[in-house]
This record gives C-alpha cells, structure tokens and sequence, in this order.
C-alpha cells in the first residue's frame, strides 16, 4: 500500500492541479459541468489507479463522502471508486471556475 496516496479530496484536487498542464486544465474548464462524465475514463481512471482507490485508499474512500457515518454504508462506500472518482473530478472542475 502506497503512502503517497492523497487521503483526502482537497489533498487528491491540489495533486491534480499541481500535475495538469496548463492546457489541460484550461480544456477541462471549460468543460460544462453536465459533460463531466466524458472525463470517467480518462481522467477518472488515472484518478482511481495513481490515487490508490482500487488498492486500498480507504481514508480518501470515505472523504468522498462525508455526509455518510453508517459503519455498513462506509464498508459499501470502500467498494465505489467509480464514484469517488466522479466526486474528485467535480471538486476540481469547482476548484478551476474560481
């Protein structure tokens, strides 16, 4: 298990925005936010296999979804990094329109 994972959504956004280009961040800007889901399998994967969210990454896992505090939904959460993933790209397609 990798300790250079970031555990955290903030800690996962700023490693993307230090990491993107220039162009790259700029294209997906401007990105309408109803176009995210086109991101799933290019940004999205590299976000669930750098980010550790298929090996274990439980910490950055449950940020992804603080609302939730049920023991038996946070073991269901562990198993979702498709949507952890979707939950990150949001947070800095956000981060970007500021």
């Amino acid at each position: 298990m990798s300790t250079n994972w970031p555990t955290t959504v903030d800690e996962a956004v700023n490693l993307l925005v230090s990491t993107l280009s220039a162009d790259e961040k700029d294209t997906f800007r401007t990105t309408p936010h109803s176009d995210l889901i086109l991101h799933h399998f290019g940004l999205g994967q590299y976000i669930r296999n750098t980010f550790g969210l298929w090996q274990g990454n439980d910490d950055l896992l449950r940020s992804c979804h603080p609302e939730v505090t049920d023991p038996y939904l946070l073991e269901i959460i562990k198993q979702d990094p498709d949507g952890a993933s979707t939950r990150i790209i949001d947070t800095l397609w956000r981060r970007l329109q500021s």
